[in-house]
């Protein structure tokens, strides 16, 4: 009977409904959860970009995407999983699945000094595109941490990720 139980309860975990991103900053950090926004249209991976923001004790990531013609700004769509350690995955993580990407122009060096600099994440995962764009990014995590996914407007193709160290909250 216990077996069933927890079988039951792993299988609801798991599929987990994402929510629509907030499309601005609520102060609401969170410890678990899934999120989904951007729009279903193609579009390019400019950059990842990261800064410390003392006054709030975190770090924020942004990805910034452009459309087909790198002239505007634009989301694909995407789902954001944070994925606390387990015993399958020592460190947490946050899984993020794009749609429709055209082309990646990130830059492994400059992600890497950024990651140097950072306190909360030990490394960037970059998967290679599979059929129609489809990739996925892994941020492998020090530590577990609190979490605030935004997306701040559809047209400024940004996805941005606060950060903070769960044991400072």
């Amino acid at each position: 009977m216990i077996k069933l139980l927890i079988t039951l309860i792993a299988a609801v975990v798991a599929s987990v409904e994402p929510h629509s991103i907030p499309r601005k900053v609520l102060g609401q950090f969170r410890k678990e959860g899934a999120f989904e926004g951007g729009r279903p249209i193609p579009a390019h991976l400019e950059k990842i970009r990261f800064a410390f923001h003392r006054s709030g004790g975190y770090e924020r990531w942004v990805l910034e995407f452009s459309d087909e013609n790198r002239k505007s700004s634009v989301a694909p769509k995407f789902l954001l999983r944070y994925l606390p350690p387990s015993s399958e995955n020592r460190s947490p993580r946050f899984i993020l699945s794009l749609r429709s990407i055209k082309q990646s122009f990130l830059k492994l060096d400059r992600i890497k000094r950024s990651l140097a600099k950072s306190q909360i994440i030990r490394d960037v995962i970059v998967y290679p595109p599979i059929e129609d764009g489809d990739m996925s990014l892994e941020l492998i995590l020090k530590e577990e941490v609190l979490f605030e996914p935004h997306q701040p407007l559809e047209t400024q193709g940004k996805l941005v990720l606060d950060l903070k160290p769960l044991r400072l909250s």
